[in-house]
């Protein structure tokens, strides 16, 4: 049986990758626009921690320019969002202290560093790592983060600040969401879709999808809905959502005895750390986590998804494996079996 936060605890690895280890993205070979421009980059004095630059935000920090260089200014959060595209050659990199004066930060590593004296006694200011990739700020829509490091040797070997663009403290998360007002306004949002969990459900859950006597489509309101029954799995005849990452358009709600509803507004934060503080954490979360093929039986897969409702703790400690063999093959008779 495999346990949620092994998938969890392999994000956390992912993020320490970034510095540590050998995936390293250099930026000036992912910009597909050969006008490629220096750029210098401004970091508050004595700054350390992961900075990161988030492009083609519409209500970002507007282009600034040097001459010809384009110049980012990293706020003390750590993160800037600009209205720029990506697209860098030469970087610069300084420390800016109060009035102004600039500190050029000259050092650079882009390889894993041993935990050994020497480094933890070097006092060099460092840039560490390099890289480029992928988010999705908004539900359907994509952008581009470019994420370093900074500090010393021994500030990285200790994790000093060091946080994903995800991070639910000092990420994107942390942040007033309205900054993201329209961003991509004709992406996907998926059919809007209402989960009804039974009161106090904690844990993981599952949802099959096509199963020819499984529950009807049922609506409210133009919404489809999933009745999750106190099993955690509901065999339905619909084919689901076709876009599975988490949308505006999803509702996740408690049902309570008389019929009332409390609704989940809360969404599991990415690149977070399984920590006693974090544990002690008594908001309630949902996470939609994967879609894809199910093997029900021998020879028979049918498409299903994983969700996961509770606290952190409980997040972490659920267990994602269900006994498809308990399953009433009549269910799915039809799909998998023959009549």
């Amino acid at each position: 049986m495999k346990h949620l936060h092994i998938t969890f605890q392999l994000q956390l690895n992912a993020l320490k990758a970034l510095f540590f280890g050998g995936v390293i993205l250099f930026v000036s070979a992912c910009s597909e626009n050969k006008d490629l421009k220096p750029t210098i980059i401004l970091l508050p004095e004595n700054y350390v921690g992961s900075f990161h630059i988030m492009f083609e935000v519409p209500k970002g920090q507007p282009p600034k320019y040097e001459k010809d260089t384009q110049v980012y200014e990293i706020p003390s959060s750590g993160v800037l969002l600009t209205q720029t595209e990506l697209n860098i050659s030469t970087l610069h990199y300084y420390y800016v202290n109060s009035d102004g004066t600039r500190t050029p930060i000259t050092d650079r590593w882009t390889t894993s560093i041993p935990d050994t004296p020497e480094n933890r006694q070097d006092k060099r200011i460092i840039i560490f790592g390099g890289g480029v990739g992928d988010i999705e700020p908004v539900p359907g829509c994509k952008a581009t983060d470019l994420s370093f490091g900074v500090g010393t040797k021994s500030d990285m070997l200790d994790n000093i600040n060091l946080f994903g663009i995800y991070d639910d403290q000092h990420g994107i998360r942390s942040m007033d969401q309205s900054i993201f007002d329209g961003m991509c306004p004709e992406r996907d949002k998926g059919e809007p879709s209402v989960y009804l969990l039974p009161e106090n459900y904690t844990g993981t859950f599952y949802i099959i999808y096509n199963a020819p006597n499984g529950q009807p489509a049922i609506y409210e309101d133009g919404a489809q809905v999933y009745k999750i029954p106190d099993s955690g799995l509901l065999l339905t005849q619909t084919s689901g959502n076709d876009i599975w990452a988490e949308s505006p358009n999803l509702q996740y709600y408690y049902v309570h005895n008389d019929g009332s509803r409390t609704e989940i507004t809360e969404r599991w934060p990415l690149s977070i750390r399984d920590t006693p503080e974090n544990r002690k954490d008594k908001q309630i979360f949902m996470l939609r986590a994967s879609l894809g093929g199910l093997e029900v039986a021998k020879g028979c897969n049918l498409q299903g998804q994983l969700f996961a409702v509770g606290t952190k703790a409980d997040i972490w400690d659920s267990n994602s494996y269900f006994d498809f063999n308990s399953i009433n093959k009549a269910t799915i008779e039809g799909v998998c079996f023959k009549p």
